[in-house]
């Protein structure tokens, strides 16, 4: 057999066997996962005709116990005897169920919190690495594409925190990255103090993208150019590629830099404003007060200040 049929047989057989094993594991997670419903679907049902049984033997009981009591000749000693018996067992089968049931839902509990912790601690190395990729403002298109593929993986980690304490956790530290990206992807602007976005002619991949050029010669420089070279055993054929980002990797950055990378709720939404006037504010927030009160009443655009109609919300 040729040697490349060789390889292409082997690597065939470990295609097999990779997949193979994954189906194997997939298939012994559904297994787990179906029999964790058909548990939780059997244990009130269990614990339903254990108490229906518990209440019948009981009211079955109590009115042996009466007859008895009423008629102390009749023989109605060895069936109260039964009866006892099953109320008995009646309540430890109970007791058995409801402990088990118990200590299920403390292991389960348990395991979230370990996997939500696990996927906490991967999601804070992902961002990390993402912030470590960008944090110079590069416009390098593998880079970039690096970066994209573990902010998506770690945001999908983090959507899989089911641990409330570990939630908020990675919340907050989603928006500190979040922030420092911020810093990191928009240009300083010393006089004004605001922050600037990036220019287009950025994301072609070219150097010296802040000089004064027009989309279309950032393009052209951003082209991979024709290369014309001879096969020889000596040397390598060049590889020409083009140097603009990747969009979809550009998308993903920008979508989580403005907020779209998670879907919990922006907690200052539950913030409520003041609403109040600034005439009794005393303290550290009477500069606040004012601010937070003009603000409200007042709209900005275009170098003009205008009464609003009606105060927002």
């Amino acid at each position: 057999m040729p040697q490349r049929v060789k390889i292409a047989a082997a690597r065939a057989d470990y295609r097999s066997i990779g997949l193979s094993s994954g189906r194997e594991m997939a298939m012994g997670r559904i297994g787990r996962i179906q029999k964790d419903r058909i548990i939780s679907m059997v244990i009130p049902i269990l614990v339903s005709i254990v108490i229906l049984v518990l209440v019948l033997a009981l009211i079955a009981l109590f009115h042996t116990s009466y007859l008895v009591f009423k008629d102390p000749e009749q023989s109605g000693y060895p069936k109260v005897a039964s009866l006892l018996t099953v109320v008995v067992a009646s309540s430890g089968v109970l007791i058995a169920i409801l402990a088990f049931s118990r200590d299920r839902e403390k292991l389960v509990r348990e395991q979230e919190e370990t996997r939500s912790r696990i996927f906490l601690e991967q999601a804070k190395v992902g961002l990390d690495e993402v912030l470590e990729l960008l944090k110079d403002q590069n416009n390098t298109r593998f880079i970039w594409i690096r970066a994209a593929d573990v902010l998506l993986e770690s945001t999908d980690l983090g959507k899989k925190i089911k641990n409330p304490e570990y939630a908020n956790a990675y919340r907050i530290y989603e928006n500190k990255i979040r922030n420092e990206l911020y810093r990191r992807l928009t240009l300083g602007n010393g006089e004004t103090q605001q922050r600037l976005p990036l220019p287009p002619q950025f994301f072609y991949g070219i150097t010296n993208w802040n000089r004064s050029i027009s989309l279309d010669e950032a393009a052209k420089e951003a082209s991979a150019p024709a290369v014309v070279a001879q096969l020889s055993e000596n040397a390598v054929v060049p590889i020409p590629t083009n140097t603009d980002l990747w969009p979809a990797s550009v998308v993903a950055v920008f979508d989580f830099l403005e907020g779209g990378g998670t879907d919990r709720d922006n907690p200052l939404s539950r913030v409520e404003v003041w609403d109040n006037g600034w005439e009794d504010s005393y303290g550290p927030s009477q500069g606040a007060r004012r601010y937070v009160c003009h603000r409200r009443q007042h709209c900005l655009f275009g170098g003009e200040v205008r009464e609003r109609a009606s105060t927002p919300a």
